[in-house]
């Protein structure tokens, strides 16, 4: 059995190669969106359309695989595509793809834009606020959007974060007889038109007047908080010490107002974050912060830790900035955390202190205490005025 992965363009069959149009012609059962079954209405083929989830479409293929099967797809079906789930789902040698130039390689090629200089981002199914974290002065942008993440929805997130100057383009049917072409600036844009193959493109200009929040070093006064936040140093420290990567997974105990979910995940780029926190308020202003600063898929998780853990997947790297008094927090953690994972944990407390120092005679790892001293009036003059001291566990899992 093989299943061929058909990239198919907005012109439609026309498009394809004709070795690949031969494939098609073939193919006895056809798989695709509702827009992709259009293509090929007059085909003999049997034709299945997605469901979602779609991986429930799966089941709908399983007793046809012992025929000729095609899945249309658009575009590059390795580029933000359906290819990768069939692949893991059907395995490599089971599944063939034919891509057809992405939306991406499209808008490049309109826009004289280089590959290589450009950073593509999905925003299907996905909130615009995913796009904040990825603005950064002379970056340019490929989008692509769907009714919720429209050029005018991403104007008015680019106006109310500071990047107003930053330029708009809205290429729609990119490849089809009927393209269009819509450009201005985030400041003015108006237009509310929305077409299903939209891919948006941004030159990212941040507003001088309203300098935009940039990077993963964000001041302490970005975020909403009830005093129950790591201090920027403090979570300078926890975040180098948790060592970002893509992808991985960061169980955040004692949330708080986020500093560290957020904070990781800005420098991570793409990951998975479960915060963990008691308090209702708190983790309403978390996902606050969460929303505002570009890191929407933070998930919170209201609940008391270590009941919790049984219930969350298991994490790649785990920080503790609450309830270290406890034991049971840290050593429930410790026995979920991945294999290499890293553990990190901050205490001002004594009690909390003595926790740190008893898991860490336990299992290694390394003690660092610190504070900060920041300069204060003194009637006249000034002096230096210390901060409560932290001590910091940072431990790697064998």
């Amino acid at each position: 059995m093989s299943v061929d992965v058909i990239g198919i363009g907005a012109d439609g069959t026309s498009g394809l190669r004709p070795e690949v149009h031969a494939r098609l012609a073939a193919a006895e059962v056809i798989l695709g969106g509702e827009r992709h079954l259009g293509f090929v209405a007059d085909h003999p083929a049997l034709k299945i359309p997605w469901r979602r989830p779609l991986e429930a479409t799966f089941a709908d293929l399983e007793p046809h695989l012992d025929r000729r099967v095609v899945v249309l797809s658009s575009g590059d079906p390795l580029d933000h595509g359906v290819a990768r789930r069939l692949i893991e789902h059907f395995g490599r040698d089971r599944v063939a793809v034919h891509p057809h130039p992405s939306a991406f390689a499209l808008a490049c090629a309109r826009l004289g834009w280089s590959r290589d200089e450009v950073t593509c981002l999905s925003l299907h199914a996905r909130p615009v606020a995913r796009l904040k974290r990825e603005l950064v002065p002379g970056r340019r942008l490929l989008l692509l959007t769907d009714a919720n993440t429209s050029a005018s929805a991403i104007a008015a997130a680019l106006r109310e974060t500071g990047w107003s100057p930053s330029r708009i383009w809205r290429l729609s049917r990119l490849g089809a007889p009927d393209e269009i072409f819509a450009e201005g600036i985030a400041a003015e844009w108006s237009d509310p038109t929305i077409t299903e193959l939209d891919t948006v493109a941004v030159a990212c200009v941040p507003d001088p007047a309203h300098p935009p929040l940039v990077g993963f070093a964000l001041d302490d006064d970005a975020f909403q908080h009830d005093g129950k936040l790591s201090k920027a140093q403090a979570r300078m420290h926890a975040v180098f010490a948790l060592n970002p990567l893509p992808g991985q997974h960061l169980w955040d105990v004692g949330a708080g107002a986020g500093g560290v979910s957020i904070t990781w995940l800005r420098a991570a780029g793409e990951g998975q974050v479960t915060a963990i926190e008691t308090d209702y308020e708190r983790a309403a202003m978390l996902q606050k912060n969460a929303d505002r600063l570009g890191t929407p898929e933070v998930q919170v998780c209201i609940a008391d830790a270590p009941d919790v853990y049984d219930e969350l997947d298991d994490p790649d790297v785990v920080f503790v900035g609450g309830g270290c008094h406890d034991p049971a927090v840290l050593d429930g953690a410790w026995e979920r955390l991945t294999a290499g994972g890293r553990l990190v944990a901050q205490a001002v407390t004594c009690e909390g202190q003595t926790v740190l120092s008893e898991f860490a005679d336990r299992h290694g790892g390394a003690l660092t205490r610190f504070h900060r001293e920041t300069r204060e009036a003194l009637g006249e003059k000034s002096t230096w005025r210390p901060s409560l001291a932290v001590l910091q566990l940072e431990a790697r899992k064998p």
